[in-house]
């Protein structure tokens, strides 16, 4: 079995067109493979990512507990998260959490700052 066969690992993920055409044209123009392509994406894009989304607070430590809480019909609460996990891909439960964690984040600064 070859080096390259025993160092790869195949996974099949969706992309808009938009972006396999992006993919394509820049490993085009780089004349590379599109192993090599992905690896210097996740190196100069992955670590500013994750301190990005853990500011917005994707990563709020310890454990999760269910929480049951009410969502406004009369204002589309629900309606508006599912409308934007569908524009950026993340799940609403997500942004969910990362709109809470940012506004309590928020009104704790506040009050500080008001000390």
């Amino acid at each position: 079995m070859s080096e390259k066969a025993i160092d790869t690992t195949y996974r099949t993920v969706r992309m808009s067109k938009r972006l396999r055409s992006g993919f394509r044209k820049l490993r085009g123009s780089q004349s590379t493979t599109n192993q090599k392509l992905i690896e210097a994406a996740i190196k100069a894009q992955l670590p500013g990512l994750v301190r990005t989304l853990k500011e917005l607070g994707f990563s709020e430590p310890g454990e999760t507990v269910p929480a049951r809480l009410p969502f406004s019909t009369k204002n589309g609460t629900l309606d508006k998260l599912a409308r934007a996990s569908h524009q950026v891909g993340v799940p609403a439960t997500k942004l969910l959490n990362a709109c809470v964690y940012a506004h309590v984040s928020t009104e704790k600064r506040a009050k500080t700052s008001k000390r």
